[in-house]
């Protein structure tokens, strides 16, 4: 007797297609990137973040211009941001073809205590975070005086607005000058910055 051919799918065939639809967006990203064309970059980015972004874990980590609750600003990704993130897309779809997810963890607390613990342990984060973002600066020896000068006076400014009384929005209209001004820098100062940024 003949096997019906419209048999349903098994576990392992939906994973096989599973991961051919992957590595075709994987493999368009690399035909977007030799194209060097920012409208092209952005729209990929889009795609690629609004169709992965909420089922691979930790999937925005290290990448350029994400806010957390906001997803990615767009206006302060330029070409570079756009290639470095999408780069960091492949190799992340490359381990989630793969089944290399890891389960998100929760932590369940008595919703009493975690408000009062969370709002102090944010604001000494955020005190920690700026002196130790001077000690990395100070300590950059390829950095010359005057723009060692230069990045701790951005880091006073970013600190002086995250510690300012206005809402988060006028906060980050104030820490876009800073944005602009770290598109210009070396990796490692964007590196020793961006979390500042995250912190408003």
């Amino acid at each position: 007797m003949r096997t019906s051919l419209l048999q349903p799918a098994t576990e392992a065939d939906k994973k096989h297609e599973r991961e051919l639809a992957i590595r075709r967006d994987r493999n368009k990203i690399d035909e977007i990137l030799a194209l060097h064309d920012l409208e092209a970059l952005r729209s990929q980015h889009m795609y690629i973040d609004g169709k992965y972004g909420a089922y691979v874990p930790d999937w925005s980590k290290s990448m350029y211009g994400y806010v957390l609750n906001f997803g990615f600003d767009y206006e302060c990704l330029d070409e570079t941001s756009l290639v470095s993130n999408l780069k960091l897309m492949q190799a992340k779809l490359d381990g989630f073809a793969l089944g290399l997810e890891k389960p998100l963890q929760k932590n369940y607390s008595p919703s009493g205590s975690v408000n009062v613990n969370v709002s102090n342990t944010n604001a000494i984060n955020i005190t920690v975070s700026f002196e130790q973002a001077r000690q990395q600066i100070e300590d950059m020896t390829s950095l010359t005086d005057k723009e060692t000068e230069e990045i701790l006076a951005k880091i006073a400014e970013l600190e002086e607005i995250i510690h300012g009384k206005e809402k988060k929005k006028t906060k980050w209209e104030k820490a876009k000058s800073v944005l602009i001004w770290l598109a210009d820098k070396s990796f490692d100062v964007g590196m020793v910055l961006l979390p500042l940024l995250l912190k408003i």
